[in-house]
């Protein structure tokens, strides 16, 4: 099983019972580079991602984090690692797998 954090959802479609985490999250992030998100996360989850935002293949997120219009960010939410790329100050969480209970 991959490491590597999955899409969860947007900060838009956040449950509504669990802001408070999704505020303890961002409050506490730490800033990361677009490289260590890209390492960190899915493939195939951040290409669509990237897609939704209008970006498809041609992927300019580079040149936008430059601009300063993109940031990246990491935490802690639900006991597991988080990243988070911010566009257009939504922010898109990806999580870390749960942890196997041991056997």
């Amino acid at each position: 099983m991959s490491r590597k954090a999955r899409f969860y959802r947007s900060c838009v479609d956040w449950p509504k019972a669990k802001v408070g985490a999704l505020e303890a999250l961002l409050d506490g992030a730490a800033t990361i580079s677009p490289q260590t998100f890209s390492q960190a996360t899915d493939a195939a989850d951040r290409a669509a991602v990237y897609a939704s935002l209008g970006f498809g293949r041609c992927n300019p997120i580079m040149r936008e984090h430059a601009a300063g219009s993109v940031e990246f960010g990491s935490g802690k939410v639900f006991g597991r690692r988080a990243y988070f790329m911010r566009h257009s100050r939504i922010e898109y969480i990806f999580l870390r797998p749960a942890k196997e209970a041991s056997r």
